[in-house]
């Protein structure tokens, strides 16, 4: 039992030392840590050469079914697309992952972290962390979707206006 133990930590520390990775968690704080959800705060790198105007919504036409998401980062800088949405919602900007409720995988697009500095959208089977992300009213069941335009990028929650970076 205390060589699988020893093994196991052996194990782990040599993960850390191929790739450090700086794990945050990011929630409303009901529930626990097993309620949260885990970030990776490594770096926010650019993808590609994306206008933050283009896509729907003006959603700097990144490609949210690659894994991308249209970061907000504080200070007024452009927002840009990303693989590192959550690093980006934990470096105090806003990552845009989905924008609305998704028919194809019949999940609903949700805020994590609120919407606001700090926050992130993706899909989900239901909204815990957060309110649901809107394109329209029809993704609100009933509400009104509020949209917030934050420099170029407008982004949209249903009954609550979005806190830009």
């Amino acid at each position: 039992m205390n060589v699988r133990i020893g093994l196991a930590a052996l194990a782990l520390a040599g993960c850390d030392a191929v790739a450090p990775v700086d794990l945050h968690y990011v929630g409303d704080g009901g529930g626990g840590n097993d309620a949260k959800v885990a970030v990776d705060a490594g770096p926010v790198n650019p993808v590609g050469d994306a206008d933050p105007a283009s896509g729907p919504s003006g959603l700097c036409g990144c490609d949210f079914t690659a894994g991308e998401s249209c970061c907000i980062p504080t200070g007024g800088e452009p927002a840009f697309c990303t693989e590192n949405g959550e690093g980006c919602a934990a470096g105090g900007g806003v990552a845009i992952g989905c924008n609305g409720y998704d028919s194809m995988s019949e999940s609903a697009c949700c805020w994590n972290g609120g919407a606001q500095p700090g926050g992130f959208t993706r899909l989900t089977v239901a909204c815990v962390n957060g309110p649901a992300a809107c394109a329209t009213n029809a993704d609100c069941n009933g509400g009104t979707c509020m949209i917030q335009k934050c420099g170029t990028v407008s982004i949209s929650a249903c009954d609550i206006t979005p806190s830009c970076p």
